[in-house]
């Protein structure tokens, strides 16, 4: 398990939690842009993430992401290659990318990223 990447994300989550999204993997907005802890994880391993440009009927346009190029140059889902990059098993990576609560999503993260490296999610 990579505790040092995880901890690295956590903490550019904390110090910017406006740049933190756990209900998708990216998004660009008007306002900035947001990543979950999955793609906070691909982007400091030197990932470009691969922006998807989507037409609503009301006109209005959707720009998120679910994949990532990597410094090699192989292109992953984000999930996949964060899990991966993280060394985490599958009960991990779903326990850290998906499920939390809508209230306090930062503080959850805090205790699931310690419950993870303590080994409590296999």
């Amino acid at each position: 398990m990579n505790t040092f990447l995880m901890d690295q994300v956590m903490a550019t989550i904390e110090a910017d939690p406006d740049s933190h999204n756990q209900s998708v993997f990216g998004r660009k907005t008007d306002c900035g842009t947001t990543l979950c802890f999955a793609g906070h994880t691909v982007v400091l391993a030197g990932g470009e993430i691969n922006w998807n440009e989507y037409k609503r009927i009301d006109g209005s346009v959707n720009i998120t992401a679910c994949a990532v190029t990597m410094p090699d140059g192989h292109t992953e889902l984000i999930e996949t290659e964060a899990a991966s990059l993280l060394g985490l098993a599958p009960t991990e990576a779903n326990a850290l990318f998906f499920y939390f609560p809508k209230d306090n999503v930062v503080e959850s993260l805090k205790v699931r990223v310690k419950e993870i490296q303590n080994g409590e999610w296999l």
